[in-house]
């Protein structure tokens, strides 16, 4: 019977009850024997197990004092505290001291009943109402996280709990990182295990909630907004005590984000097609990233040795949440799809397939970066290195940015000697090269967009290897104003062969190159000015429409023009939110 959350005795299990009583008046006789009948209805109550009467008044504050839930009940009159001497001892988890103005409070079914509170040696003692199944919560002030026990309790039978261990809270700094779910050029979507920081526009909203039962009814939460562009300057100090917590991030990119407007075309037979347009789609904010730690995929559990010093090292300080973030924003506005807003849908499915690369971090909030596979013998100093970008408003993307590499190490040496190499692997791969200047050339690639990571190794002279990154600001590319296609209508080797734009273009085999190829190109214009070739683009979607057979008078591939016969057609391109049709002839 211990399990019951109610008591054994009459008064421990309390109830109200409204119930209708009919009264009915009858006279048989009445009405020259037609008989007559009156009835009425009353209605009787029941409140805390005692017939409601006249005396009876509508309990709205204190009665007797006992709280406005108490009334009408026995289970926290302390003249019905009938158990045996309860004690217990009360101490710090960490420190085992004892922790003194403890709050007790035993709870019986719906019942709770403030039993006393420890003095200043931590004890306590006292008795306790009957009750199989009562909890006892111990609360402390802001200082320590709740616990709750089970205790069951019999007449006049003594119990002693001993030790009882409350949590303290551990001050903590918060700190908030993406780790994207990035467009390959298959058009597929792929998680990248690679913490990358907050946009400088960006900001997160974080919140946890400890599940753990054990903990009371007032479990440990917090929440704090991260902001990219304050970093480490952020004020995100959050408290928590070893448990199982709930955890949510939400990450906003607080800029514009447009997926243009796209006129396409679909072929309804073979030698017709119809076009349509797909409406500009405008976020004036954008939910850039998001994660869920729940019972559905797995909640985050920490641990005494995630917040307490282990074998004399220091305690960790900070801990670091993770968003799972679809790069949408790194795609170039021009080259972006309606159909890339699907992989928002799809977050569950990466959040639950990487539910151990997406837990939070623990570590230090002034953790210098150190060596990798490092030798204990060696006799150069281990540079402490940090980079920065000499950009101060955001590049272009496909242009160069120079980074400044910063050393220090113990002054009784030079630590830039202690450098052999370095390589770029962030944000594109470069090969190893000497270390000779404190200034290193990064190309930031033609897709870069919003915050770019910058990553380098250096490899130091013993062969230690370390990491350093800082990060940029790439401009978004500038809206895609106009496509053209030119064909090279002289064969090739020709001193004049020059591309011209067709439209339309008249070809005759007579001018072509005896193996019947043309070079074409496609030319993207963008509202800038700047002009990019991209017919060799992975994105470029070139096909053939004809009103008579386009396979039997050329064929399209690897930036050719394959003429196999004579007739008339449309060459139609398609890149980012442009299309072209370019007549062509093709004459004997």
């Amino acid at each position: 019977m211990s399990d019951f959350l109610f008591g054994f005795q009459q008064y421990d299990t309390y109830y109200d009850v409204t119930y209708p009583v009919r009264v009915v008046l009858r006279d048989d006789t009445a009405r020259n024997g037609a008989g007559y009948t009156f009835a009425f209805g009353l209605q009787g109550n029941v409140r805390g197990n005692a017939p409601l009467d006249e005396n009876y008044t509508l309990n709205t504050g204190t009665a007797g004092g006992k709280s406005p839930a108490q009334s009408g009940t026995f289970v926290c009159d302390p003249d019905q505290f009938n158990s045996g001497t309860t004690s217990l001892h009360v101490v710090d988890n960490v420190t085992s001291a004892p922790v003194s103005d403890v709050q007790l409070t035993y709870s019986c079914g719906e019942e709770s009943c403030n039993v006393g509170a420890t003095d200043a040696n931590g004890q306590w003692s006292g008795k306790l109402p009957i009750c199989g199944g009562g909890v006892m919560t111990l609360a402390k002030d802001e200082s320590y996280g709740q616990r709750a026990l089970v205790v069951s309790t019999n007449l006049d039978t003594p119990l002693a709990l001993g030790n009882v261990a409350i949590q303290p809270y551990r001050m903590l700094f918060g700190a908030v990182e993406k780790k994207m779910v990035e467009k390959q050029p298959n058009g597929d979507w792929q998680f990248v295990n690679a913490a990358v920081p907050l946009n400088s526009s960006e900001y997160a909203v974080v919140s946890y909630t400890q599940i753990d039962p054990a903990f009371g009814v007032d479990p440990v939460s917090g929440s704090f907004v991260y902001y990219g562009s304050s970093g480490s300057d952020n004020d995100t100090l959050i408290k928590l005590v070893p448990g199982t917590y709930e955890v949510t991030v939400q990450t906003i990119l607080n800029q514009p984000l447009i997926i243009p407007q796209q006129t396409r075309k679909k072929k309804i037979t073979p030698f017709n097609s119809v076009s349509f347009t797909i409406p500009e789609v405008d976020f004036d904010q954008f939910p850039s990233g998001s994660l869920e730690l729940n019972g559905s995929r797995g909640y985050w559990t920490v641990s005494a040795s995630d917040v307490d010093s282990q074998n004399g090292a220091a305690a960790n300080d900070a801990v670091t949440f993770y968003a799972l973030a679809p790069d949408i924003p790194a795609i170039p506005q021009d080259k972006r799809v309606v159909e890339d807003l699907q992989i928002l849908n799809s977050a569950e499915s990466f959040m639950t397939s990487n539910y151990h690369a997406l837990l939070p971090q623990f570590g230090s909030s002034t953790t210098l970066p150190q060596p990798q596979n490092a030798n204990s013998n060696a006799q150069t100093p281990t540079p402490i290195i940090s980079l920065q970008t000499l950009a101060l408003s955001p590049i272009t993307p496909g242009s160069t940015v120079q980074v400044v590499v910063s050393i220090l190490g113990d002054e009784s040496n030079d630590a830039t000697n202690a450098i052999k190499s370095v390589a770029v692997v962030q944000p594109s791969v470069a090969p190893p090269q000497q270390y000779t200047s404190s200034n290193i050339n990064v190309h930031i690639p033609n897709t870069a967009s919003g915050t770019t990571k910058i990553s380098l190794v250096f490899t130091l002279t013993d062969g230690t290897q370390m990491t350093a990154s800082t990060t940029v600001d790439v401009e978004s590319a500038s809206p895609l104003a106009d496509l053209s296609l030119a064909v090279n209508t002289e064969p090739a080797g020709t001193a004049s062969a020059n591309p011209n734009v067709a439209q339309p273009l008249i070809l005759s085999k007579k001018t072509l190159p005896a193996s019947g190829i043309v070079p074409i190109k496609i030319v993207a214009t963008y509202a800038d000015g700047t002009t990019q070739d991209v017919t060799q683009d992975e994105s470029i979607s070139v096909g053939t429409i004809g009103m008579t057979d386009p396979d039997a008078i050329f064929t399209i591939s690897d930036g050719y023009l394959h003429v196999t016969g004579i007739g008339s057609a449309n060459i139609t391109a398609q890149f980012g939110n442009q299309s072209l049709d370019v007549p062509i002839t093709i004459t004997q």
